[in-house]
C-alpha cells in the first residue's frame, strides 16, 4: 500500500472519529474538565495519537485533553514519582506488565465501576485479561504488540519459515568486514530474548506463579542465541544501529515490533512475516519462536480527581474509530475487535501479520513481581554474552536477585 493511500485512509478514518464518538454517547457531564495524558509514543504513533486526541477532545465538548510525551524508559518510574508529589497525570499509556505492581502499591485505580460491560466487550479477551489483576479491571487496551520478522525483499525473496532456513539465508548474506548481516535485533534485551526460551517451553513464572528462571528451556534459549550471534548477528545491538543497517540494505532481516515501521525509509521495499519455527524435538515440530505479547493500556491514576471524565477519555481513545486511525496512520495492531471491520485495516498485510503473530505469542506476566525481573534478567543476558558466566550460573544468579528483591518489597 502506498504512503499516499495510507495517509488518505487515515485522514478519512480520523474525520469519522468525532461522529462515531458522539453516536456512542461520549458527551461529558462535567464542565471545563482538563484531563492530562502521558504517553511514550514517537514518530508515526505520536502523530496518530495527536489526531485521535484532537478528535476525542472535540467530541467531549466540556473536556480538554492535554497529552505529554515522556521517553518509554522513563515513564514507568516518572508516573509514580510524580504522583507522590501530586503532579502525576490523570491517565497514561503503558504496557500491561507493570500493572500488578502499580495496583498493589495503589498507583492506579480499578475502573470496573466506570466502564460499562458493553464497552469491555469491544476488545479481544486476551487484551482485556492483560488489563485485569485480582479480578479487577485497571485499564482499556489501545493495541496489542509483539515482534515479528521484517525482511528486505531485494535480499530475501521468500521469508524463511524455519530457523534452519533463516540461518542458511542469513549466513549467505553475512559479511562482517562489509558490515552486512543476515539478521539483526536487540538480542541483549531480555524482552527480545524471551522468544527463544518460551519456544522451548520456558517462562518467567510457572503455572502457579512461582519464579522460574533456571529451567533447561532457559539454558537452551541461551545456547541458541550464542549460536546465532556467532554465525549471523552483528556485535553492535543498539536500536539506532539496527535501524541504520536495515535502512541501508545491510541487514537482510530484522526482528522487531510494529513501532519499527516509523523509523524505516519510505521507499524501503520490505515485508513482514511470522517468526520461524525452531523444530524443537520435544515440543511440536512446527513450534515457532514465541515472543512476549503486550497489551498497551490506557490507565487511570488512583489520585485522578475527575474519574468520570477521565473514563470517557479512555473510552474515546480505545474506540474502534480511534484504533482505526492508530492502525492506519500509526501502524498499531488494534485490540478493539470492531477496528477490523474497516477494510483498510483488515486488508493491511502488516497489521494482519502482527495480529497472527500475536496469537502465537505468550502474554507477558502482569504479576507485581514482574517489575523485579527486568534488571537481573537483563544482567544475566549480558553475562552470558560476554562469557563471564555460563547460562546456568547466570540464571541462578538472576533468580536469586529477583527473589531477594521480591522478599525486600514484601518486608513490612
Amino acid at each position: 500500500m502506498t504512503t499516499m493511500r495510507r495517509t488518505l485512509r487515515a485522514w478519512r478514518a480520523g474525520a469519522a472519529v468525532a461522529l462515531l464518538l458522539t453516536a456512542a454517547g461520549l458527551v461529558s457531564a462535567q464542565q471545563g474538565t482538563r484531563v492530562t495524558l502521558w504517553h511514550a509514543y514517537s514518530g508515526l504513533e505520536a502523530e496518530a495519537l495527536e489526531r485521535v486526541v484532537g478528535e476525542v477532545d472535540r467530541a467531549l465538548a466540556d473536556v480538554t485533553i492535554a497529552a505529554t510525551y515522556y521517553p518509554f524508559s522513563a515513564l514507568p518510574d516518572r508516573v509514580p514519582a510524580a504522583d507522590k508529589r501530586g503532579k502525576g497525570p490523570d491517565l497514561f499509556i503503558f504496557a500491561h506488565d507493570r500493572i500488578g505492581g502499580w495496583a498493589r502499591d495503589g498507583v492506579i485505580r480499578p475502573v470496573d465501576s466506570l466502564i460499562a460491560a458493553a464497552t469491555r466487550g469491544r476488545f479481544f479477551a486476551s487484551a482485556l485479561a492483560a488489563a485485569t489483576v485480582g479480578g479487577k479491571l485497571y485499564g482499556l487496551p489501545m493495541s496489542v504488540k509483539t515482534v515479528a520478522l521484517y525482511y528486505n525483499r531485494n535480499l530475501i525473496r521468500t521469508p524463511p519459515d524455519t530457523l534452519d532456513e533463516l540461518v542458511t539465508a542469513a549466513r549467505r548474506l553475512t559479511n562482517p568486514s562489509e558490515e552486512r548481516y543476515g539478521l539483526a535485533y536487540e538480542y541483549n534485551n531480555f524482552y527480545y530474548h524471551a522468544m527463544w526460551f518460551q519456544a522451548f517451553g520456558g517462562g518467567v513464572f510457572d503455572a502457579s506463579g512461582k519464579l522460574s528462571l533456571t529451567t533447561a528451556a532457559h539454558v537452551r534459549g541461551f545456547e541458541l542465541l550464542l549460536e546465532l550471534r556467532d554465525k549471523i548477528l552483528p556485535k553492535e545491538v543498539s536500536k539506532a544501529y539496527i535501524v541504520e543497517l536495515f535502512n541501508k540494505g545491510k541487514a537482510a532481516m530484522v526482528i522487531d515490533g510494529p513501532w519499527l515501521k516509523g523509523d524505516l525509509r519510505k521507499d524501503l521495499d520490505y515485508g513482514i512475516s511470522l517468526l520461524p519455527s525452531i523444530g524443537a524435538e520435544d515440543r511440536m515440530a512446527f513450534q515457532r519462536a514465541e515472543p512476549f505479547l503486550t497489551s498497551e493500556l490506557v490507565l487511570m491514576l488512583a489520585s485522578c480527581p475527575h474519574p468520570e471524565a477521565a473514563a470517557q477519555v479512555m473510552e474515546g481513545l480505545t474506540s474502534a474509530a480511534s484504533q482505526i486511525v492508530m492502525a492506519s496512520h500509526g501502524g498499531q495492531v488494534p485490540a478493539n475487535i470492531g477496528a477490523y471491520g474497516d477494510m483498510g485495516v483488515y486488508q493491511d498485510p502488516d497489521i494482519m501479520t502482527f495480529r497472527q503473530q500475536a496469537l502465537l505469542s505468550t502474554p507477558m506476566p502482569n504479576l507485581a513481581e514482574m517489575a523485579e525481573v527486568w534488571g537481573p534478567a537483563t544482567a544475566a543476558l549480558g553475562w552470558v554474552l560476554v562469557g563471564s558466566k555460563t547460562p546456568v550460573d547466570a540464571m541462578r544468579e538472576a533468580q536469586a536477585q529477583v527473589e531477594a528483591a521480591i522478599a525486600e518489597h514484601e518486608r513490612p
